[in-house]
Protein backbone atom coordinates (compact mmCIF):
# COMPACT_ATOMS: atom_id res chain seq x y z
CA UNK A 1 0.00 0.00 0.00
CA UNK A 2 1.20 3.51 -1.00
CA UNK A 3 0.56 4.90 2.02
CA UNK A 4 2.57 2.47 4.26
CA UNK A 5 5.42 3.47 1.93
CA UNK A 6 5.58 6.53 2.50
CA UNK A 7 4.92 6.32 6.48
CA UNK A 8 2.06 8.19 5.96
CA UNK A 9 -0.04 6.25 9.12
CA UNK A 10 2.93 6.42 11.13
CA UNK A 11 3.40 10.48 10.54
CA UNK A 12 -0.38 10.02 11.44
CA UNK A 13 -0.45 7.97 14.27
CA UNK A 14 2.46 10.49 15.21
CA UNK A 15 0.61 13.73 15.25
CA UNK A 16 -2.21 12.17 17.08
CA UNK A 17 -0.21 11.04 19.97
CA UNK A 18 1.32 14.85 20.11
CA UNK A 19 -1.86 16.17 20.00
CA UNK A 20 -3.36 14.10 23.27
CA UNK A 21 -0.18 14.68 24.91
CA UNK A 22 -0.69 18.59 24.52
CA UNK A 23 -3.92 18.13 25.00
CA UNK A 24 -3.45 15.99 28.38
CA UNK A 25 -1.03 18.66 29.39
CA UNK A 26 -3.31 22.28 28.83
CA UNK A 27 -5.98 20.05 30.52
CA UNK A 28 -3.41 19.65 33.84
CA UNK A 29 -3.04 23.35 33.65
CA UNK A 30 -6.51 24.35 33.54
CA UNK A 31 -6.83 22.19 36.58
CA UNK A 32 -4.65 23.87 38.56
CA UNK A 33 -5.98 27.44 36.95
CA UNK A 34 -9.29 26.53 38.21
CA UNK A 35 -7.79 25.36 41.73
CA UNK A 36 -6.15 28.49 42.38
CA UNK A 37 -8.71 30.69 40.91
CA UNK A 38 -11.38 28.96 43.60
CA UNK A 39 -8.70 29.96 46.42
CA UNK A 40 -8.50 33.40 44.84
CA UNK A 41 -12.17 33.76 45.28
CA UNK A 42 -12.00 31.97 48.55
CA UNK A 43 -9.74 34.80 50.31
CA UNK A 44 -12.21 37.65 48.31
CA UNK A 45 -15.55 35.97 49.97
CA UNK A 46 -13.83 36.11 53.30
CA UNK A 47 -12.32 39.17 52.72
CA UNK A 48 -16.05 40.41 51.61
CA UNK A 49 -17.33 38.98 55.00
CA UNK A 50 -14.98 40.16 57.06
CA UNK A 51 -15.30 44.44 55.45
CA UNK A 52 -18.91 43.94 55.97
CA UNK A 53 -18.47 43.01 59.51
CA UNK A 54 -16.56 46.20 59.48
CA UNK A 55 -18.96 48.25 58.28
CA UNK A 56 -21.80 47.15 60.75
CA UNK A 57 -19.84 48.02 63.49
CA UNK A 58 -19.01 51.38 62.03
CA UNK A 59 -22.65 51.86 61.59
CA UNK A 60 -23.44 50.69 64.75
CA UNK A 61 -21.04 52.81 66.52
CA UNK A 62 -22.50 55.78 64.03
CA UNK A 63 -25.89 55.54 65.49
Amino acid sequence: MLGDRVHVVQAFAAMIAEIQDKSRKNFDRLMALGGSLDKAADYYDAQDDEYYKRLRELEKEAN
